[in-house]
């Protein structure tokens, strides 16, 4: 069962279509597990991010989360993005869970990506085998997106136009990636941690 119209997102069968958080603070929890937000005035939307700073408060997400449930709205208003260091830290993630209506997320093979798929957000966390190739809707590889210590070969979006920063970092095993004409910016430190062999 899940709790929907609070913060606390109580887990027990493991599937939850969450609709909406409403809370006063500025994180939701899953079965007691903080994951932390700010509101964009500009893009009138919440940003997931990895933690908050402030004279009042000071957290990060925790880093045992299993399954990471992004709702459809807080407060109201609806999610609209994922900052880069949102994951960071997170070794026991699985999974990700959204509702089937979302309206800016969805899930492929396991990863998480925009509703159009042209932004991918992260690899499929759980992801162990040696070649993973990039969904050729995919224009744009989102900061630590492919951050994976099993692949060994990598193969970008015949589509592909940019790598943010940390795109591809800590993918210590990597040994070949193959990088399309169609590439225009590769962000700072995209490569961090990360020392292919080959480049194709």
């Amino acid at each position: 069962c899940g709790m929907i119209g609070s913060r606390e997102i109580k887990i027990n069968d493991g599937i939850l279509n969450i609709k909406d958080v409403v809370t006063k603070e500025n994180f939701y929890t899953i079965n007691g597990k903080k994951i932390h937000f700010y509101y964009d005035d500009e893009e009138d939307g919440y940003y997931l991010c990895n933690g908050c700073w402030s004279n009042e408060y000071r957290g990060r997400n925790s880093e045992n989360i299993i399954h990471f449930y992004i709702p459809n709205t807080i407060n109201g208003k609806p999610v609209i993005g994922i900052d880069g260091e949102t994951f960071d830290g997170m070794l026991k993630l699985s999974s990700f869970v959204i509702d089937e209506n979302n309206q800016y997320f969805c899930l492929y093979q396991g990863g998480l990506y925009s509703k159009d798929m042209k932004y991918m957000y992260h690899m499929p966390p759980a992801y162990k085998q040696d070649t993973f190739r990039v969904p050729d809707f995919v224009e744009y590889i989102m900061d630590s997106a492919l951050s994976n210590e099993h692949i060994k070969t990598l193969i970008l979006s015949k589509n592909c136009k940019n790598i943010y920063e940390y795109g591809v970092s800590c993918a210590k095993r990597l040994k070949k990636i193959y990088l399309p004409k169609s590439i225009i910016f590769i962000g700072f430190k995209a490569f961090t941690g990360t020392t292919p062999e080959e480049v194709f």
